[in-house]
C-alpha cells in the first residue's frame, strides 16, 4: 500500500518510563526515532531514519506525549522482492520502557494539496495551518533541525519555529515548477510574530537550484517591516513578484524565509502567494501605430527600465492585432503605463524596408555624408543603417551633415541606426535641420550630436537613443569616450520630446564654450532620460549662463546610477514641471546663480521601482545607499546673485523604513566651497511624505566642513516643525545664528528653524 515518493502522516502517542528519568527527559537526547528497515533479496539489511522527535517537545516520565511528522519512502526501499520490511520506534537508552499507542499512518487530506481545478491559483497550500489535520504539510523545515511545528491558541492554528540557531533555520515550501512560468506575477502576503524584544526583519525569498548545479540562488520577494515581540502578528505585503526564466529553467523552486535573528522563535500565519497575472502576451501602443508601419517579423527593441544602461532587449513581432496591439515572438516583461504614466516603457521599431548594412561585426563602416549643399533641401527618411561609422575617425558617422550652412526645410526623419561605430546623427557646420522620430540602438560615442558649437536653429524632436556606449578610440579633440545620447554644444537649437534610454555616461550633456555659454535656447521640453550610468543631464565644464532667463519644461529623469541633474557654473535656468526619481543623487547644483525648480517632483525610492526590484531577480536599486534629493551649493558663481529656489516642489521616498536611514531629501553641496555661505536660497510650498526633519533636510555635511552660517528663507513655513505658515528661516545649529531669535531644533538636521525672515 505504501507508494514511493509520496508524503505520509505518522502519528503516535509515546510514554517513556523506568527506574530513573530518561535522557530524553533530562537532556533532550536519545529521544524516540521512527526508523524503517528492510532486508533485500541478497539478505542485506538496511535502515533509514524517517522521523525524529521535534525539538522542544515536553517529555515527562510516565506521561504520554505526541510523536508525529511527515515521511516518504523511495522506490528502492519498496521492492516486492524484499524478504521483510518494518517500522520501528527506537532511540531511548537501555533501561527505558517505551509504550506506544494510537498509531496511525495516513495520506494527507485534500487540504494539503492544490485545488485540482486551480492548481496554480495559490502557490502556498495550507498557508494558515488548518488544512492538513494538525500537520505542517506541505511545508518543511529548511534545515535538519526540525524546528517547524504547528501550534494553536485555541481558535487559530499557526506555524511555529523554535530551537533555531541559524538565520536560515526556517520554513521551506516547494513550489510547483509548472506554475512559475516566466512573466507570471503572484502576490505574496503573510503574518509573522517574533519572540524577542530586539528588532527583527523577516525576508521572504525564492530559492532556486539549476540543473547540474549544486549551489542555490536566492531572489528576494520583499523585506518585511521590522518588528519585536510587542507587535504581536505583523502583516507583510501584499507585494507582487514576477517569475523569470531563472525560475522556469530551475529543477527546484521553493519559498523560504530568512530571519535576521538567528535564535528567536517565529510564528507564521495566513501565508499566501496568489496568482495575479500572466506573462504579457502583447503591447498596446498608441493610435499612431498601424499595421502599415508595424508588421510581423519586424525587429523591435525595449530599453532598460532599471538602473543598468545595458538591459535593453530585442525581439521580433509575431503579429499586429486590432487596436494597436503588438504581439511579440518572445514576450519581454515591462511595466504597463497603467502603473504610472511617468515611467511608461518605450518600444521602438528597428526594422525598415530600405536597409543599408555592412554586417554586424564590421568596425570599419561607411558614412552617409551630406557635404556643402547650401540652401538645397535634403531628406533622409525611413531607412535603416546597420554597422555604419568608423571609431576614432572624425566625420565617419552613419549620418553626417557637414558644412552646409542654412538647410532650413531639410530633415532626417524616422530612420533606424543600429550597431554604429561612431555616433548616430552628427551635425557639423549646418543650421536649420530637422532631426526627428529616429531610433538609435547599440551605438558608440555621442549619438545625436552638434559638433563645432556654432550650429543653430536645428531641431531634435522625438528621437530615442538606446544603449549609448563609450568609444575606446576617439578622434583628436572629441569626447566620445564619455558619451552623451544628446550632445549639446550650442544652446541655440531645440530639443523636444526626446528620450535618452540607457547611456554609459550621460543622457544630455551641455558641453558649451565660453563664446556660446551666454546664448539662449530655442526650446527644451518634454525630454526624458532614464537608465544612464553616470548622469541624466549635465552642464559642465563651462556651464550655461544665458543672458535671459530660460525655462526647461517637463523634464523627466529617473533610474540613473549616480546623478540625475548636474548643474555647475550656470545661471538663469528654471526647471518647470517634471521629476527626478530613483537616482542616487537627484539634483546637484554647484556654484550656480538663479537656479529654480518649480512644480517639480523629486523622489528617492519610488513604489513603482521598488516593486520591480522586489518582484524580478537581479534588479539593482539605491535602497541600501545614502541617497539625496536636491543639494544646493553654499556659494554662487557670481557674488551677490541669488542661489537656488524651490517653489512648489514635492519630495518623497527618502524615508522608506526598509532603505538606508541616511537618505535625505535636501542636503548642501560642499564641493568648491568657501568657508562662508553666500548663496541666498529660498524655499516655498515644499512638501514631504515624512514629518521627520532628519529625512527632509540636513546641514550636517556642510557643518562638518566648518560652514555654520547657513540661512535659508522658508517663505510659507513648509519646514516649520510647529506647522506655522511662515515666513521662517532655516539656520545652522550654531549660537551665532540663533542668538536673540525664536528658534527650535530640527532634530537630526544640524539646523534650527527660526521664526521670521532672517536670511
Amino acid at each position: 500500500c505504501i507508494l514511493p515518493d509520496t508524503a505520509y502522516f505518522f502519528n503516535a502517542k509515546i510514554r517513556l518510563s523506568g527506574s530513573t528519568p530518561s535522557l530524553c527527559e533530562t537532556a533532550g537526547t536519545d529521544c524516540p526515532i521512527l526508523k524503517f528497515g528492510h532486508m533485500d533479496s541478497t539478505n542485506q539489511v538496511k535502515w533509514r531514519e524517517l522521523l525524529v522527535l521535534k525539538p522542544g517537545t515536553a517529555v515527562t516520565g510516565g506521561e504520554w506525549f505526541e510523536f508525529k511528522g511527515v515521511f516518504n519512502m523511495h522506490a528502492y526501499q519498496l521492492e516486492s522482492s524484499d524478504v521483510w520490511s518494518l517500522l520501528t520506534i527506537a532511540g531511548p537508552e537501555p533501561g527505558v520502557d517505551i509504550a506506544v499507542d494510537d498509531i496511525s499512518i495516513s495520506l494527507p487530506s485534500a487540504g494539503g494539496y492544490p485545488d485540482p481545478n486551480n492548481v496554480c491559483g495559490n502557490l502556498i497550500v495550507n498557508g494558515d495551518g488548518s488544512g492538513s489535520g494538525g500537520f505542517v504539510f506541505p511545508h518543511q523545515s529548511l534545515l535538519p533541525s526540525n524546528a517547524l511545528d504547528l501550534k494553536s491558541d485555541g481558535t487559530n492554528d499557526y506555524f511555529h519555529l523554535n530551537t533555531r540557531n541559524k538565520f536560515h533555520d526556517t520554513m521551506k515550501t516547494d513550489l510547483i515548477t509548472g506554475c512559475v512560468a516566466a512573466g507570471n506575477t503572484y502576490t505574496f502576503s503573510g503574518k509573522f510574530r517574533v519572540h524577542t524584544t530586539s528588532s527583527v526583519v523577516v525576508k521572504p525569498y525564492i530559492r532556486t537550484l539549476q540543473p547540474a548545479q549544486d549551489k542555490f540562488e536566492f531572489q528576494p520577494i520583499t523585506l518585511c517591516a521590522p518588528q519585536t515581540s510587542a507587535d504581536d502578528f505583523v502583516t507583510c505585503g501584499p507585494v507582487d513578484f514576477t517569475f523569470t526564466d531563472v525560475h522556469t529553467t530551475a529543477s527546484s523552486v521553493s519559498l523560504v524565509y530568512i530571519i535576521d535573528d538567528a535564535t528567536t522563535d517565529v510564528d507564521m500565519d495566513d501565508l499566501s502567494f496568489v496568482f495575479k497575472s500572466g506573462a504579457p502576451s502583447g503591447y498596446v501602443l498608441d493610435s499612431a501605430v498601424t499595421p502599415s508601419c508595424w508588421g510581423a517579423g519586424a525587429e523591435v527593441v525595449l530599453p532598460s527600465e532599471n538602473l543598468h544602461h545595458y538591459d535593453a532587449e530585442t525581439t521580433t513581432i509575431a503579429s499586429v492585432e486590432a487596436g494597436g496591439q503588438i504581439i511579440l515572438a518572445n514576450p519581454i516583461q515591462r511595466t504597463s503605463q497603467d502603473v504610472n504614466p511617468d515611467y511608461t516603457p518605450e518600444l521602438a521599431l528597428l526594422s525598415r524596408n530600405i536597409v543599408f548594412e555592412t554586417g554586424t561585426t564590421n568596425t570599419n563602416g561607411p558614412s552617409l555624408v551630406v557635404l556643402n549643399t547650401k540652401n538645397v533641401v535634403q531628406k533622409i527618411q525611413g531607412v535603416s543603417l546597420v554597422g555604419f561609422g568608423k571609431q576614432g575617425v572624425l566625420g565617419r558617422n552613419p549620418i553626417n551633415f557637414k558644412d552646409n550652412g542654412d538647410l532650413t526645410g531639410s530633415s532626417v526623419k524616422k530612420n533606424s541606426i543600429t550597431l554604429s561605430n561612431n555616433r548616430c546623427v552628427n551635425v557639423h557646420g549646418t543650421d536649420g535641420l530637422y532631426i526627428g522620430e529616429n531610433v538609435a540602438y547599440d551605438t558608440i560615442g555621442h549619438c545625436y550630436a552638434l559638433e563645432l558649437g556654432t550650429e543653430i536653429n536645428n531641431s531634435f524632436d522625438k528621437n530615442i537613443g538606446i544603449l549609448t556606449k563609450k568609444a575606446t578610440t576617439q578622434a583628436t579633440g572629441e569626447t566620445d569616450n564619455t558619451p552623451a545620447t544628446f550632445l549639446i554644444t550650442h544652446p541655440g537649437n531645440s530639443w523636444t520630446g526626446n528620450v535618452a534610454a540607457g547611456s554609459e555616461f550621460f543622457g544630455f550633456w551641455m558641453d558649451l564654450t565660453i563664446d556660446n555659454a551666454l546664448a539662449t535656447m530655442n526650446a527644451f521640453s518634454d525630454n526624458t532620460v532614464h537608465s544612464t550610468f553616470h548622469m541624466g543631464i549635465k552642464s559642465w565644464p563651462v556651464g550655461w549662463r544665458p543672458s535671459e532667463p530660460q525655462v526647461l519644461v517637463n523634464t523627466k529623469v529617473y533610474r540613473n546610477r549616480v546623478r540625475g541633474l548636474f548643474i555647475q557654473f550656470s545661471s538663469n535656468v528654471t526647471f518647470d514641471g517634471g521629476l527626478v526619481a530613483d537616482t542616487r543623487h537627484a539634483v546637484d547644483i554647484r556654484l550656480s546663480d538663479f537656479i529654480t525648480f518649480k512644480n517639480f517632483n523629486i523622489l528617492g525610492n519610488t513604489d513603482e521601482y521598488m516593486d520591480i526590484v522586489n518582484t524580478r531577480s537581479g534588479q539593482p536599486s539605491h535602497c541600501g545607499v545614502a541617497t539625496t534629493g536636491v543639494r544646493p551649493h553654499i556659494n554662487t558663481f557670481t557674488e551677490g546673485s541669488d542661489g537656488t529656489t524651490l517653489e512648489n516642489v514635492a519630495f518623497s521616498g527618502y524615508a522608506r523604513p526598509e532603505c538606508s536611514s541616511t537618505a535625505v531629501a535636501i542636503d548642501m553641496d560642499s564641493h568648491y566651497w568657501k568657508n562662508t555661505f553666500t548663496a541666498p536660497t529660498t524655499f516655498s510650498n515644499v512638501a514631504f511624505d515624512t514629518t521627520a526633519s532628519i529625512d527632509a533636510f540636513s546641514l550636517c555635511n556642510i557643518a562638518s566642513k566648518g560652514v555654520k552660517d547657513i540661512a535659508i528663507l522658508d517663505v510659507d513655513g513648509s519646514f516649520d516643525p510647529a506647522g506655522g505658515t511662515g515666513p521662517g528661516t532655516i539656520v545652522s545649529d550654531d549660537a551665532s545664528m540663533t542668538e536673540g531669535k525664536s528658534c527650535v531644533v530640527m532634530t537630526g538636521s544640524c539646523a534650527q528653524y527660526c521664526q521670521g525672515n532672517s536670511a
